[in-house]
């Protein structure tokens, strides 16, 4: 299998009002309602200083659960889990298949993209985080090894 590709990022998705209405930021705007008579203006601004505020607090909080390392535990688990599903083995076929034949091919790689980016659909989000966890796994650490041992278990699911 070539284990060379373009690497995938994990794209999450925040909902901004939930981290806002997690922040507490909602209940502090309700008392100032209720507290400040008039000043609708400036109780607009301060609604729109928050709004912008929830943003960085929700990126920072994305960042850090994306840094969050997976364990070999977890890695193993995951891919295990792919290997005995008759249509993920299937796509973790064709995708590996379909990664042999681009090779180092910065063209093809591109071509391929979204076929390959379709399969880890098919794969699923706990397929694609263990991928990328054992991709970014140090040679020799538990981590690697896990990565080893489910590749060779789902490379054995293609002859």
């Amino acid at each position: 299998m070539t284990a060379e590709i373009a690497e995938k990022k994990t794209v999450t998705h925040v909902n901004l009002a939930e981290e806002f209405q997690n922040s507490g930021g909602a209940e502090i705007l309700e008392e100032l309602d209720r507290e400040l008579v008039g000043l609708k203006p400036v109780k607009q601004r301060i609604r729109e200083i928050a709004a912008l505020l929830i943003v960085p607090a929700a990126h920072a909080q994305d960042a850090k659960n994306a840094d969050a390392k997976m364990s070999a535990a977890d890695i193993k688990s995951s891919l295990e889990a792919a290997a005995s599903d008759p249509a993920k083995a299937k796509a973790y076929c064709a995708m590996t298949k379909k990664m042999d034949e681009v090779g180092d091919d910065q063209k093809k790689a591109e071509a391929a993209g979204d076929e390959i980016d379709g399969y880890f659909k098919v794969l699923g989000d706990d397929f694609e985080n263990a991928w990328d966890a054992g991709q970014d796994a140090a040679d020799g650490t538990p981590e690697a090894k896990a990565m080893d041992e489910g590749m060779t278990a789902l490379d054995a699911k293609c002859k």
